[in-house]
């Protein structure tokens, strides 16, 4: 799960709380896929404390978080919220690559829709229920 807000434990640095979800499997985090991970979404600061970071930042170690386990199904809560246009993109791209190449579910909550226009399958949800955008 990916939150719209990161939820970074402020007592873990960010190579902590990326290898998280390893940790509470009962698997020894391999440093290695930590970092990738972290590089993967464009986030070089391993070492650095939650109240050092930007919100985005905050935001690409949560999705770190999330894909190192290589979960079969990826739920996600404004991803890109509070990114830029160009982590946006570099976000949403590395999703849909781990899903497609992991054959994951990815679902993906947002408000931005250049972010819905790259899913299979895309629905709007108002107060008069679901409208399916395109698939």
């Amino acid at each position: 799960m990916v939150f719209q807000f990161g939820e970074l434990l402020p007592e873990l640095n960010v190579a902590e709380n990326v290898s998280l979800p390893l940790r509470l499997r009962g698997e020894r985090p391999d440093d290695a896929l930590v970092q990738g991970m972290l590089e993967a979404v464009g986030l070089g600061r391993p070492g650095a404390w939650p109240a050092q970071l930007s919100g985005g930042e905050m935001q690409r170690a949560a999705v770190a978080r999330a894909l190192v386990t290589r979960p079969a199904v990826l739920l996600c809560d404004e991803p890109t919220g509070s990114l830029d246009a160009a982590n946006s993109e570099q976000v949403a791209s590395l999703l849909l690559e781990v899903a497609r190449h992991s054959a994951a579910t990815l679902v993906v909550s947002t408000h931005d829709p250049a972010v819905a226009k790259r899913m299979d399958e895309s629905w709007l949800l108002t107060d008069d229920g679901l409208r399916r955008l395109h698939s």
